[in-house]
């Protein structure tokens, strides 16, 4: 099912809830499995969609955007929690033709102070056409595996850093960065990286792949 034609500076609460605390909006149901951005101006956060619990795995989300101007954008997110099964969050994409947003992560899990280490798995984020973006990660963990993510760039302005997959705690392996155009530069930072993955545990088969007219800036180190 999808969300379509929504305009991020008007969220109807009809089919969108709200993190507590935090301006990230989400689908009241998972069955809801894409969301459609195609204008609007907002500071607001979305996501694919969200769970709280880390009891629930958070799969298969996708979305889109086209236009307008956004906040963070997640393809899936699991959030804090004081579960004891700690859940994956694998499968969710972000694809941006245009429009702008800040940082883009295809899948994410926050903090939890369960024991384990989740798992961010194949979650993807594509950047094409005339899209302006911040920082973009195809998987992100703070305490978690992070394997077979992508990112894929061919168009667009990516303002910031580029991962394939990074945990803060846990193993990143077989995520993989692909650029074929669009421009990559520092932004307000000193410096850019680009890297296919980034572990604190260990990092390995990551790539990055650069081909075609991509423009890169000096200050970005891959």
């Amino acid at each position: 099912m999808t969300l379509t034609n929504i305009s991020s500076d008007i969220v109807d609460t009809s089919y969108f809830s709200n993190v507590v605390n935090t301006y990230t909006y989400y689908p009241t149901s998972p069955t809801y499995t894409t969301v459609n951005i195609t204008g609007g101006s907002t500071g607001t956060e979305f996501d694919g969609y969200y769970s709280a619990s880390m009891a629930v795995d958070v799969t298969g989300h996708t979305v889109n955007i086209s236009g307008g101007t956004v906040g963070n954008v997640n393809g899936g997110e699991t959030g804090d929690g004081y579960d004891s099964y700690r859940g994956k969050t694998s499968g969710n994409t972000v694809n941006i033709t245009g429009g702008k947003a800040a940082n883009v992560t295809g899948g994410l899990s926050r903090y939890s102070y369960a024991a384990g280490i989740a798992l961010v798995e194949d979650n993807t984020v594509n950047i094409s056409g005339d899209a302006e973006v911040g920082s973009v990660y195809g998987g992100y963990g703070s305490d978690a595996d992070v394997h077979k993510n992508a990112v894929n760039i061919s168009g667009g302005t990516v303002t910031g850093s580029v991962f394939g997959g990074e945990t803060y705690n846990g193993n990143a392996n077989n995520n993989t960065v692909n650029i074929s155009g669009g421009t990559i530069s520092e932004g307000n930072g000193y410096f850019a990286y680009i890297y296919g993955g980034s572990g604190s545990t260990s990092a390995s088969n990551n790539t990055v792949t650069i081909k075609g007219d991509a423009s890169i800036s000096e200050n970005t180190y891959i």
